[in-house]
């Protein structure tokens, strides 16, 4: 039921080329250069500095996750009305946006504006190379920005509520960012070479690279053994898919679902049949809604039936 997802930052959006001369964390803010304020408004960052903290979220009205991230980020302009403002940016057309905001009324209340020349996106998202909407950035106090990333993850509202209290601390999401892409480049090298080369030494080097740094979470031991896994790679280290989501089972106490899908591929290509039906039933006993149960059921029907 899981796609192959060889690099981690890439998911469900797509990235956009980062430039060699790309904006990071702790830069000035770009202005909010808007073509037409279309609900509340207008917002200027020099206006509210040393008062408000800014959230900028760029969407458009045909983007599934964008509808769906719309009453989180109204609840969240709601509880943080005190400190922050909220602004949706997107590219459409007034004749397709006025409507869409009518309609959804007060399930979308915060400032919603129209950047028709891209001058605000290439401020903020061609400038820190992001391609996927929904994102968010989040402008501090001092007109700096201090977060950029998907307004849905758990991460927002901790960011959030850490830079409204002027704990935020730039430097370090910085390295956290800085390594997430090195490990990002890795895993892009590694799936690379993998489909091209039985052998070559850099292997054991990036093997060692990613239980060394990734050793904690879950979801990326989870990642990279169900890549290493789930395709007929010329270099396939099962031994190592192995290893990687033996711990990401440990992390999770045997209780993810998707976790124990990828133990039971990874013994399925290890023709260790009888284990791999058998965490697959694991797999099933956790699913945490009937879609998932349906999908991991019938992969289970399949391993037996094989």
């Amino acid at each position: 039921m899981k796609c192959i997802q060889v690099l981690a930052l890439a998911l469900c959006v797509g990235l956009a080329a980062v430039p060699a001369n790309a904006a990071e964390v702790g830069d000035p803010a770009a202005a909010l250069e808007i073509s037409k304020w279309v609900k509340g408004g207008p917002v200027d960052l020099e206006a509210v500095r040393g008062k408000k903290v800014v959230v900028v979220e760029f969407w458009a009205t045909w983007c599934g996750p964008c509808r769906t991230s719309i009453p989180h980020l109204t609840e969240m302009a709601e509880k943080y009305k005190k400190d922050v403002l909220f602004v949706g940016v997107t590219r459409e057309e007034a004749d397709v946006v006025e409507p869409f905001v009518e309609k959804m009324g007060k399930k979308m209340d915060y400032a919603v504006a129209i950047d028709k020349d891209g001058k605000t996106n290439a401020g903020y998202m061609t400038a820190y190379g992001q391609g996927g909407i929904p994102h968010a950035f989040i402008v501090d106090r001092q007109g700096k920005m201090a977060w950029n990333a998907h307004p849905m993850t758990s991460d927002f509202e901790e960011a959030l509520k850490a830079v409204i209290a002027g704990t935020f601390d730039a430097a370090a999401v910085k390295a956290e960012r800085a390594e997430a892409e090195r490990i990002n480049n890795l895993t892009s090298e590694y799936f690379t070479l993998s489909g091209k080369e039985k052998a070559n030494a850099r292997y054991a080097e990036i093997e060692k690279e990613f239980l060394k740094h990734i050793w904690k979470s879950s979801s990326q031991l989870d990642s990279v053994a169900w890549n290493i896994a789930s395709r007929d790679w010329k270099y396939q280290n099962l031994e190592f898919a192995l290893r990687a989501v033996e711990q990401a089972c440990e992390l999770t106490k045997n209780k993810d679902a998707s976790v124990l899908e990828t133990y039971a591929r990874v013994y399925w290509e290890m023709d260790r049949k009888a284990e791999a039906i058998k965490y697959q039933e694991k797999a099933v006993a956790q699913a945490t809604s009937d879609r998932e149960k349906e999908a991991l059921k019938k992969t289970l029907d399949k391993f037996q039936s094989e």
